[in-house]
């Protein structure tokens, strides 16, 4: 393996184009937009929990990876968090994940860590054993189903429209018109 000499510095704004090229470059069947990801990290509270962004530069000055570690808030532990490392496909192999990790569990060291979550595709063989050589195992696999809405045939399943026999759909409004007290029954 050829490393490669990087800088590892704090995320700033203007480093969203790269980090969302990088991310769609990893993941192109999830996308995403510098506003999608500018409007989740606006939105995290970060008043209770940590987020914290970091690049990778390479000698010509262009961001090559991202890395980003979070507390999860929908599992929060104070001492368990998320994390991702996204290294841009031209400088895979090249020691810059490894860097990044390095730099991260440093910080994990200091938070006193006991657990770290990330996720991969079990077909990106190389990044699962990546993963697998720093101790990570599998926890959960998921599965994805995609329906192709413009080809979708939906009188096929037209007798599934509608709620079943004896059930209304009604709107709280007019649930209140005929009853004030329906929200507290």
């Amino acid at each position: 393996m050829q490393h490669v000499a990087v800088t590892i510095r704090d995320f700033q704004p203007e480093d969203y184009p790269a980090v969302v090229e990088i991310g769609n470059l990893l993941s192109p069947e999830h996308p995403t937009t510098v506003e999608e990801e500018r409007f989740e990290d606006e939105h995290f509270d970060t008043k209770q929990y940590i987020l914290r962004r970091y690049v990778a530069v390479g000698p010509s000055g262009s961001v090559v990876a991202s890395a980003l570690f979070y507390h999860m808030p929908n599992a929060y532990d104070p001492h368990r968090f998320g994390m991702w490392i996204g290294v841009h496909p031209q400088w895979h192999g090249k020691g810059v994940g490894h860097a990044l990790y390095e730099h991260l569990f440093g910080q994990f060291q200091v938070l006193s860590a006991v657990a770290l979550r990330t996720w991969t595709r079990e077909t990106m063989r190389d990044s699962v054993a990546w993963l697998e050589r720093r101790g990570f195992r599998e926890l959960m696999r998921g599965w994805e189903s995609r329906l192709e809405v413009k080809s979708f045939d939906f009188a096929q399943f037209a007798h599934y429209w509608g709620p079943p026999p004896g059930i209304d759909i009604v709107t709280l409004a007019e649930e209140l018109a005929k009853d004030p007290e329906s929200i507290q029954a």
